[in-house]
C-alpha cells in the first residue's frame, strides 16, 4: 500500500482524541505475555488496564486495529473488555526508568503520548477470569455461539492470527462467557498485508466451535456485518487517534479492501469453511454459494471513479457494485 496516510490526517490527532476516552497512567504493575509487549498498569480512573504501546515492535497500525476491531466487536454485539486511552507523560517515563521495550536494536522506553489500553478484566477481584478453558466446561459457556460470529468478523477482517478470548466466570450460576481479546492483528495485520491464510483466524482450540456451523446462525451474522458495517467503518476509522497509525498505509484503500470483503463475504466465508474442516475433523458448514477453485490466492482490483472494486478469490471474481461507492471513496 501507498504511504497516502500523513497528508489525511494532518494536523487531526488533537481533534480525534477528544472523542475518545482518554485516562492517565499512574504506576506500572507488571510486564504482560505478547509479542506487542503489553505492560499491565494502573490509571487515574482506579481501573487496571493492558496497555500497548504506540511505538510497539510488533508493527504499525497495531492499535489502529485494536481500536476499530474492539469497536467493531462491540458495535455487532460480541462482548469485548472496555478501552481507553492511556496517556503516559514523560515524567511518567522518567520515574519508571525500568519500563523498556526490547527490540532488535536494543532496549529502549516506550515513547510519551496516547496508547492503547483495555481494561483488564477481572481486576477488581469481583471477577475470576480463564485464559484457558477446561473441554468439560464448555457446556457452561453461554454464549459459544459468539465464537461463530467472531469468526465470520474475522474472515472478514482478514485477521492473521488465532482468535483469542478469556473466559469469565459467574460464581453463582456456575456459568462462564466468552469475551474476545486482542484485535492488533486484524486489517490483514500490522502492514495491512491482506493474504489468504484459511484457517489461521479460528481459536487454537477448536472444541469452542460446535461441531457443526449452523448456517441458519452463520447467515445471521453475514446479514448483521452488511447491515451494520457500512454504517460503522467510516466514523470509526476517523476517530482513531493519528500516532496509532504509526504512518504506514492509506487508509482510503484499507477501507475499500475491507467493504470489497464485506460484499463478498459469503463467498470468502464459504472458501475459509473449506479448509476449516482440515482443523476440526468435523464437517463445518455446507455453506456453498458457487464453485471455487482451490487456489488461496486473493487480489484487489484498484478502485477507480465511477466503477466498482473487483475481488479475485482464486479463479472466481466478484465484482463490487458502485453502490458502495460511498465508503470506498472516504476521505478520512
Amino acid at each position: 500500500m501507498s504511504r497516502g496516510l500523513t497528508p489525511s490526517f494532518s494536523g487531526r490527532s488533537s481533534e480525534r482524541a477528544k472523542q475518545i476516552s482518554t485516562v492517565r497512567a499512574v504506576s506500572v504493575v507488571r510486564s504482560m505475555r505478547g509479542g506487542a509487549q503489553s505492560v499491565l498498569m494502573l490509571c487515574d480512573d482506579n481501573q487496571f488496564y493492558v496497555v500497548k504501546f504506540n511505538d510497539n515492535p510488533q508493527g504499525p497500525n497495531i492499535l489502529a486495529n485494536e481500536m476499530i476491531g474492539t469497536e467493531i466487536f462491540r458495535s455487532l454485539g460480541l462482548p469485548v473488555p472496555a478501552w481507553s486511552a492511556v496517556y503516559i507523560s514523560e515524567e511518567f517515563l522518567r520515574m519508571n526508568s525500568k519500563l523498556m521495550l526490547h527490540t532488535a536494536q536494543g532496549r529502549r522506553p516506550p515513547s510519551p503520548g496516547l496508547h492503547f489500553g483495555s481494561v483488564l478484566l477481572g481486576g477488581c477481584g469481583l471477577l475470576t477470569v480463564r485464559d484457558i478453558l477446561p473441554e468439560n466446561h464448555f457446556l457452561r459457556l453461554t454464549n459459544r455461539e459468539d465464537f461463530i460470529g467472531a469468526y465470520v468478523l474475522d474472515v472478514w477482517a482478514n485477521h492473521q492470527d488465532h482468535r483469542q478470548a478469556v473466559y469469565a466466570n459467574d460464581s453463582v450460576a456456575g456459568t462462564y462467557r466468552a469475551v474476545f481479546i486482542d484485535h492488533g492483528h486484524l486489517f490483514g495485520g500490522p502492514n495491512w498485508d491482506f493474504r489468504d491464510r484459511p484457517g489461521i483466524a479460528m481459536a487454537l482450540d477448536t472444541s469452542v466451535y460446535p461441531k457443526e456451523f449452523d448456517a441458519a446462525v452463520v447467515e445471521s451474522w453475514i446479514s448483521r456485518c452488511e447491515t451494520q458495517i457500512p454504517h460503522l467503518l467510516e466514523d470509526t476509522i476517523r476517530s482513531v487517534p493519528n500516532e496509532w497509525y504509526r504512518f504506514r498505509g492509506d487508509v482510503n484503500e484499507l477501507i475499500s479492501i475491507l467493504v470489497a470483503r464485506l460484499t463478498a463475504l459469503r463467498q470468502l466465508f464459504n472458501h475459509e469453511s473449506r479448509f476449516a474442516e482440515l482443523r476440526t475433523h468435523e464437517p463445518v458448514l455446507a455453506y456453498a454459494q458457487l464453485p471455487l477453485s482451490d487456489s488461496r490466492t486473493l487480489q484487489i482490483g484498484p478502485f477507480e471513479a465511477g466503477r466498482g472494486l473487483s475481488i479475485a478469490l482464486g479463479s472466481s471474481l466478484f465484482e463490487v457494485p458502485c453502490a458502495t461507492r460511498r465508503l470506498c471513496s472516504a476521505r478520512v
